[in-house]
């Protein structure tokens, strides 16, 4: 028997994990020590479907695949993070809504979603309701208006408002949601490509949403300026992003360091937040204590 297998089985996982995530590539990492034996495919799997991310039909059929294949408790118990970016063509295929809110139901075990749902020519729609007893799941972003008016529509059987502190929707249909019954929220984020159309009283608006979440840490404002090439590790392409939107939405004499503008939370910015790469969420916080030091200064 080898020095390595005489150490204890939890002492060996800890091994590959850590020869998996301390790679350049850890999910390429982790198929490849499956490969070493039964035991270290079960450990690797762990690593291989905790982040989910399906960016078109291909992949999302591919996935669906495997998914079928495999019992329930398999995925609910490994895929902590799931990113649904299908291009619009894609929901010409018949029953994929309906395949994603399978996926959604039986991942229950969610920590983080980002969904772009496009109207599916199918007139299926998005149905919350089948999306039960996700209790760990801290993050949601929808990007679509059905999605976010399924949010606003179907509140009482959202099993995961208790748990949920950051929800990223679309503008046109925030009010529309009734953000009490998301008790700990601590970030909302609201989008648009068109903030300056939008509404009548954007201060007034803003003050809407900020008066119905008593825990709020930050109101994200996700627009993506007029140039789209704004780099976020870069204070001063921040600063240009809060000017353009200043210059091109009425804002009165509104002012609350909450509130933040960023560009949109793309599905790559999601990405490299869930695998540690980046953090969207932490940039947000700390422009809100930079604000408050501005004005207490």
């Amino acid at each position: 028997m080898s020095t390595f297998d005489a150490l204890p089985v939890e002492l060996q996982r800890e091994v590959f994990e850590w020869a998996s995530v301390d790679s350049k590539r850890p999910v390429n990492t982790a198929v490849t020590l499956s490969y070493v034996c039964h035991r270290v495919k079960i450990w690797m799997d762990y690593i291989i479907y905790r982040d989910i991310f399906l960016e078109d039909g291909v992949e999302f059929y591919k996935f669906l695949d495997t998914f079928n294949a495999k019992p329930a408790d398999f995925f609910r118990d490994r895929v902590y993070s799931l990113g649904i970016y299908l291009p619009e063509d894609d929901y010409c295929c018949m029953y994929i809504a309906q395949d994603t809110m399978k996926i959604l139901q039986t991942c229950s075990n969610l920590r983080s979603v980002w969904w772009w749902h496009h109207d599916p020519h199918d007139g299926q729609q998005p149905n919350l309701n089948s999306v039960p007893g996700h209790s760990h799941l801290q993050s949601v972003s929808l990007m679509g208006h059905k999605v976010t008016l399924a949010v606003a529509s179907q509140p009482s059987f959202h099993s995961w408002r208790q748990s949920l502190r950051i929800l990223d929707i679309d503008a046109e249909y925030a009010l529309d949601v009734d953000f009490r019954i998301f008790p700990n929220l601590t970030i909302i984020s609201i989008w648009s490509e068109r903030f300056t159309s939008l509404w009548k009283d954007t201060a007034k608006t803003l003050n809407q949403v900020l008066e119905q979440i008593p825990l709020l840490e930050c109101l994200v404002l996700g627009f993506d300026g007029l140039h789209f090439d704004y780099d976020l590790k870069k204070p001063e392409d921040i600063f240009d992003l809060r000017s353009d939107f200043e210059e091109n939405v009425e804002l009165g004499d509104f002012q609350d360091p909450r509130v933040v503008v960023l560009p949109c939370l793309s599905f790559e910015l999601w990405k490299e937040e869930v695998s540690g790469r980046g953090s969207y969420w932490d940039l947000a916080r700390s422009i809100v204590q930079e604000q408050r030091q501005a004005i207490c200064s």
